[in-house]
């Protein structure tokens, strides 16, 4: 019995490292549509424990690139300084790919 109580938590305790080395970095955890219906759990999601203290900007990708990394962006782990000057303006793309894609 002990070595089958051994074997199990072998197990257990390698499937929660898996969750927590992949999950946390995929769009499961991002697009965390939980936050939606229960607010409250936002602090625990961005806790800087649950991201290994890791520092992050998690920010929707929309024609304003200015707005997605400032207003509309929510940072896990504490705030970095970004040099907004290399954003696009509302609307335009200087040419980097988005979605894959090129604009031109």
């Amino acid at each position: 019995m002990g070595r089958l109580i051994s074997i199990a938590s072998i197990f257990f305790c390698l499937e929660v490292g898996l969750f927590l080395m992949f999950i946390p970095w995929s769009e499961l955890w991002e697009g965390n549509y939980l936050l939606s219906y229960i607010p409250t759990f936002r602090p625990l999601i961005v806790h800087p424990f649950f991201r290994s203290g890791v520092t992050a900007l998690v920010h929707p990708l929309t024609d304003d690139d200015l707005a997605d990394h400032t207003t509309l962006g929510v940072w896990i782990g504490e705030p970095l300084p970004l040099k907004l000057s290399v954003l696009d303006p509302p609307g335009m793309n200087q040419g980097i790919a988005r979605f894959g894609k090129s604009d031109f």
